[in-house]
């Protein structure tokens, strides 16, 4: 399961959720656990924004679909989702493009 967060609401709680998950996954040596999210392209997200850079992901699915300027030849790309995540707790998240 991906964090697909559709509203901005209550989005101050999630990096404690995500780092409460991590303490949890630490005390399972023997499973490894990975923290997902899918945000939508545009930046800063409108509504992961916040939870990407306070707390740690491992891979983002960023959605390069149904938002304006938000497709594989678009205006916002790779390169600008990289900089985003810099110097965050997610700069090492892996990141890929979600196109339909």
């Amino acid at each position: 399961w991906d964090f697909d967060i559709e509203s901005n609401a209550g989005n101050n709680f999630y990096p404690f959720m995500i780092a409460k998950l991590r303490s949890n996954f630490a005390s399972d040596p023997d499973n490894r656990y990975l923290i997902t999210g899918a945000p939508q392209c545009p930046i800063p997200e409108p509504n992961m924004n916040e939870i990407i850079t306070r707390a740690q992901f491992d891979y983002l699915w960023v959605q390069f679909y149904n938002n304006p300027g938000c497709s594989v030849d678009g205006t916002i790309n790779f390169a600008d989702w990289k900089k985003n995540v810099a110097g965050t707790p997610s700069a090492d998240a892996k990141i890929f493009i979600g196109v339909p």
